[in-house]
């Protein structure tokens, strides 16, 4: 709802979040968009602000990665959360988290697909 009330009217190219000031504008620079590390600063006022531990916006993507590996989002999904194209920098970074994730899932799911109890009747039929 919020990106929705944010973006409403605007125009599909506009910058949604922009800097108020334009330190620099070359042919490369949009004016108002941001730059490699202009959040930088921002972050150290916040966390100033808040009175939390300084952090670096590398830590917010880890932490938001591991919450979804830690509510069991797929890997897949995880990844392209991330940007990956595909799930190997994921899995060699999260897949710790998740070490039970494979068992829980069939858990969870094959009630729902109809296959609980599979190993009792195969066991049944061997």
């Amino acid at each position: 709802m919020w990106f929705k009330r944010i973006t409403k009217g605007r125009d599909s190219e506009e910058l949604m979040f922009s800097r108020m000031e334009v330190k620099r504008v070359n042919r490369l620079d949009l004016e108002g968009a941001w730059a490699r590390g202009d959040q930088d600063w921002q972050l150290v006022l916040a966390c100033r602000a808040s009175k939390v531990k300084p952090l670096v916006f590398h830590e917010l993507r880890h932490t938001y990665a591991s919450g979804l590996v830690n509510a069991g989002v797929p890997m897949a999904f995880v990844a392209e959360q991330l940007g990956h194209k595909d799930t190997r920098m994921v899995e060699l970074h999260y897949k710790h988290l998740c070490p039970s994730a494979l068992k829980e899932s069939v858990r969870t799911l094959s009630p729902i697909l109809g296959i609980a109890g599979s190993r009792k009747r195969l066991a049944k039929h061997d």
